[in-house]
């Protein structure tokens, strides 16, 4: 490599503590102005949409936001229509209609050549005779195109599509000077658009990087991110209030269990209730409404959290403090169950 152009050197000016000053207030002021200007085109284009609705109607105000948007996409001038454009508009239709059913119509590009030749060596007079049917239609065909009611998802398709493809091209090129190392996911918002979740990356590093961080390929995410994109928050809602719902369960729980043992307790046991509240305290938990005593933690569905949640704020679960003689009746079942325990295992050690 070597360099292509000279760069002289150039005369640095430092600016004094006032000029600084001065220049920061400068681009400050300027800054605020287009912003201002900036909302008050925003609310004029919204201004603008909300008109047509109430005039046309038949799509909502983002419809006709997007129409005007997609605007500075078309074409703002038109030539006229010339000669030369009817005789090749006609000559080309010419050919195409004599071609065989079946076979490919072609375009004007693949004609102009021969057709230019033919343009040339025509008079004045021969040329006028041979746009004088051409040149009407040529007219009323570009006034259909340009009165025709236009489709904003097929434009917003297009103008993505150029986009992005330009937008590919200036990466690699960067990634090929310099090295680096750019991701880019893109996705539609909604369903009425056509175009489809799209990935890049400058090289295999990144894809390489996601497989090995989240477990997917960047494919799979990008379809992930449209999935996420067009139905917005509600998985994550669901997940939240699902959050919400097991810790007001515990909330409860706990202060029930507070109630019933009389002393502030600081948690509840769940795996280890018997040797942590009931010898302790003498409390027992009474009509548990799930096949499994577990925290509400530890629940999968919502609705064995709703279930549990229910029973407890209507009272059909509750706990229960034991009398002195069911507290020594239960001591003692439960001593009795533990020497059954250990002498049924000496026993079958003995055999």
């Amino acid at each position: 490599r070597f360099p292509w152009r000279r760069r002289a050197a150039r005369v640095v000016y430092k600016r004094s503590t006032a000029d600084k000053k001065c220049l920061t207030e400068k681009r400050a002021q300027h800054r605020e102005t287009y912003n201002e200007a900036l909302e008050a085109t925003s609310a004029a284009m919204q201004d603008q949409a909300e008109s047509l609705k109430e005039k046309f109607g038949g799509h909502d105000v983002e419809y006709y936001m997007g129409e005007i948007m997609q605007r500075s996409r078309l074409s703002k001038g038109t030539r006229t229509v010339n000669k030369w454009n009817a005789y090749l508009c006609s000559e080309v239709r010419r050919i195409n209609d004599a071609l065989p059913p079946g076979e490919q119509r072609q375009k004007s590009s693949a004609f102009s050549k021969d057709i230019a030749t033919k343009w040339k060596a025509m008079t004045e007079t021969e040329k006028e005779q041979a746009v004088s049917e051409s040149m009407p239609a040529l007219i009323d065909l570009r006034e259909m195109k340009a009165l025709s009611v236009r489709t904003v998802p097929v434009q917003a398709f297009h103008d993505i599509r150029k986009t992005m493809e330009g937008v590919s091209k200036e990466l690699h090129a960067l990634h090929a000077r310099t090295g680096l190392e750019v991701a880019l996911f893109a996705a539609r918002s909604k369903t009425s658009d056509f175009t489809k979740p799209y990935a890049f990356s400058t090289s295999e590093r990144a894809n390489d990087f996601f497989s090995l961080a989240v477990g997917q390929p960047m494919s799979d995410l990008v379809g992930r991110l449209e999935a996420y994109c067009i139905a917005g928050a509600q998985g994550y809602n669901y997940v939240q209030d699902l959050l919400r719902l097991k810790h007001d369960s515990s909330v409860i729980i706990l202060e029930k269990l507070r109630e019933a043992a009389g002393i502030p307790l600081s948690r509840m046991y769940y795996s280890s209730f018997d040797t942590q509240i009931t010898a302790k305290y003498g409390v027992v938990c009474e009509r548990w409404p799930l096949p499994n005593f577990v925290s509400p933690a530890d629940l999968k569905t919502r609705n064995e959290v709703e279930i549990l949640f229910h029973a407890w704020s209507t009272n059909t679960t509750t706990f229960r403090r034991l009398t002195i003689t069911e507290l020594d009746e239960w001591q003692e079942q439960r001593f009795q169950a533990a020497l059954d325990i250990q002498l049924g295992g000496k026993d079958s050690g003995d055999e």
